[in-house]
């Protein structure tokens, strides 16, 4: 049991007997920046502090403190308080906290969370501690409005399932073909599905990005990937994209399993890699991004770029890096025949991909009016429900 639960345990079996509560539980900011920018000793004086102030306040206002861990700490009463006012005060209190430390200034900031009543009080507390600092909030009082029970269920239920599918080899690629203006298949996008207890495909926005939050996206994807240049290598026809964040280019095992799988299979030619654009590069990274990149097409690997008007926040990358193919964000596509800014947008999008040579893909086209008005602005190839659904086999 780690330090934090054994004092966690300790203070509950405390708690149990004193009935009513009231409650904050307090959290340092970015403590794991503190830790690794200063020395050991350092961040045990920038704790001390925090501690002692901590202390004065709860003095003032007639609070037991109680601390869970080196910057969590809790503060009680077993009566009936304004909580909400006594974290704004708390907050107020801690606001602008710097720590000298040998000629350094330390900025302190803190998320807190509130909450009142006979059960489960030091948990709600901690929920709502944990809302505001998702939040980026000074402060939250927990409330079932804000549905922090369930979103625990949620979070539960969705482990479960990366989980279940990790071991059972439930993740599995689906495949959406994209067409060519005279309605022949030219390839596939390949998108993560689970296949869950009964059977179901389970859509990505249920379970990607809590993947992240437990460091299991890296794990699914090679799954997946594994899985989809594996089908590719069983029909010697098939053209296969697949989906990578900037980030996957910059730091993740992702970036070497795929290289060393296209040289294995010999399948470079056959592989389109689409990039995010709405993705923020930061000037450090473009140059591994672009290296990166080079690799791929001296394999024979094309580059698309995907969700392209979502947002132009690597304008200049595109531009260096001169994609093979644009997709046109489905955002913009679902209002092409009745929105005149859609309509011109693409056209926009269109000219500009022909001044640097690339293939424009319209996404989401999901009935026939879409997909005429795409084909009378010039669009090159089509991607959604009307042309094909994803499917398991190619």
């Amino acid at each position: 049991m780690s330090y934090f639960y054994k004092k966690k345990f300790l203070l509950e079996s405390e708690l149990k007997k004193l009935g009513f509560l009231s409650m904050m539980a307090i959290k340092i900011d970015d403590y794991d920046r503190i830790i690794t920018t200063y020395s050991k000793k350092a961040t045990k004086n920038i704790i001390n502090i925090f501690d002692k102030k901590l202390r004065d306040f709860a003095s003032f206002c007639g609070l037991e403190v109680r601390c869970l861990g080196d910057v969590c700490f809790v503060l009680f009463c077993p009566r009936h308080c304004d909580v909400e006012k006594l974290c704004a005060q708390l907050s107020s209190f801690f606001k602008g906290l710097e720590i000298t430390y040998k000629y350094n200034r330390i900025h302190i900031s803190t998320s807190i969370g509130g909450a009142f009543g006979q059960k489960n009080v030091l948990n709600e507390a901690l929920m709502a501690l944990e809302f505001a600092k998702t939040h980026k909030l000074d402060y939250a009082l927990y409330s079932d409005d804000l549905g922090l029970a369930s979103k625990l269920e949620r979070e539960k239920f969705v482990y479960d399932l990366i989980e279940k599918s990790m071991s059972d080899d439930k993740i599995v690629p689906y495949f959406q073909p994209i067409f060519d203006r005279d309605g022949k298949i030219s390839k596939y996008e390949t998108l993560a599905r689970i296949v869950d207890s009964n059977g179901h495909a389970v859509l990505p926005g249920v379970f990607l990005e809590y993947s992240h939050h437990i460091k299991r996206y890296v794990d699914l994807s090679k799954k997946m990937i594994l899985q989809a240049f594996s089908r590719l290598n069983c029909n010697a026809e098939a053209a296969l994209s697949i989906n990578m964040s900037i980030s996957d280019m910059i730091a993740n095992p992702l970036k070497d399993l795929i290289i060393q799988e296209i040289d294995r299979r010999k399948i470079g030619k056959r592989v389109i890699v689409e990039i995010l654009e709405n993705e923020n590069l930061c000037t450090g990274n473009s140059s591994k991004v672009k290296f990166y990149i080079q690799a791929l097409r001296e394999r024979g690997v094309k580059i698309a770029v995907d969700d392209f008007g979502s947002g132009f926040s690597n304008f200049n990358l595109l531009l260096e890096i001169a994609p093979d193919y644009i997709k046109i964000d489905g955002e913009i596509i679902k209002r092409i025949c009745e929105d005149e800014k859609a309509r011109k947008m693409t056209e926009a999008i269109i000219g500009f991909a022909k001044h640097l040579g690339a293939k424009t893909i319209a996404e989401y086209v999901a009935n026939e009016q879409i997909y005429n008005k795409c084909l009378e602005l010039g669009v090159d190839e089509f991607q959604g429900f009307y042309l094909a659904q994803p499917r398991a086999e190619f």
